[in-house]
């Protein structure tokens, strides 16, 4: 009970918790929920896992697409891998990025008939760019960026205020431009890709992050962390999201009730060799 709670809240929290409902004893503290937790998440991080089956030299190499989001850090772990992997970039950030654009055309503020104009002319390129992006059309997304680009430096505003806006959203356009060239090669068909049901964005995986590490160790959180703590309360906390602690336990128990096999073979010998010959020992 106590790791399950510790693997949704803090283990101070526990304690308050355990010490208004349940009969314990005065001198439980955080550091002893803290430290049965962590024996727990050991125990489970010890069950072993099913063997791994050599691979046969002859076998192909699976085909591998990794999702990023553009990140140079990234971007080289997956080039040390031993087989090729194709790059796909998330299409999270690049719709975010669209975004900005979308939000600083939406907030212009036009005065005179010219700024009128521009607004209504940068709506229409900045709208579909997007959709360039999700059907890989390059070319249409590289005039639509060049229109875009263009309006803002040659518009004449009217007032300081409508001034500010295409100057930054010259500027976030060539941050989103930036972007694209240094992940070249890394945009698909993302449209294609969703219709045939394949991923096209990280939001799983980030979201499981969020789920199993950052709703516990790191927001509202006052706590240093070494790596074998968080990887332990890990353990127990994906453990009880899954539902499957108590099962994991008892397979760690099993574990530890069977005999290793080199024992149980020096066993059955030393019984072998009594009933061969009774009087030796």
């Amino acid at each position: 009970m106590q790791a399950k709670l510790a693997a949704q809240m803090s283990y101070r929290r526990v304690v308050e918790i355990m010490r208004e409902f349940l009969p314990v004893s005065a001198k439980i503290n955080h550091v002893t929920v803290r430290n049965r937790t962590l024996r727990v998440g050991a125990r489970i991080d010890a069950i072993e896992l099913p063997g791994v089956q050599p691979r046969n030299p002859t076998t192909s190499y699976p085909r591998l697409s990794v999702i990023t989001d553009g990140a140079n850090g990234i971007q080289s772990i997956y080039r040390q891998l031993p087989f090729s992997a194709t790059p796909i970039l998330d299409w999270f950030h690049i719709s975010m990025r669209v975004r900005y654009l979308e939000q600083i055309v939406r907030g212009l503020l036009p005065r005179s008939e010219t700024e009128q104009y521009t607004k209504k002319a940068l709506q229409t390129y900045v709208n579909k760019l997007r959709w360039c992006f999700w059907h890989a059309n390059a070319a249409k997304a590289e005039q639509r960026v060049r229109q875009i680009s263009l309006l803002c430096r040659i518009v004449v505003p009217q007032t300081p205020r409508f001034a500010r806006s295409p100057e930054q959203l010259d500027y976030r356009l060539s941050e989103l431009f930036a972007y694209l060239e240094s992940n070249h090669g890394s945009t698909i068909a993302y449209g294609k890709h969703y219709r045939e049901h394949k991923p096209i964005s990280t939001a799983m995986a980030e979201s499981a992050v969020n789920q199993v590490v950052n709703a516990r160790m790191c927001k509202c959180q006052q706590m240093r962390w070494t790596p074998r703590g968080a990887h332990l309360l890990a353990q127990v906390r994906y453990a009880v999201i899954n539902g499957d602690l108590a099962t994991k336990l008892a397979a760690y128990r099993a574990r530890i009730d069977e005999v290793p096999e080199d024992v149980s073979r020096f066993l059955e010998f030393l019984q072998r060799a009594a009933e061969a010959e009774p009087h030796a020992f």
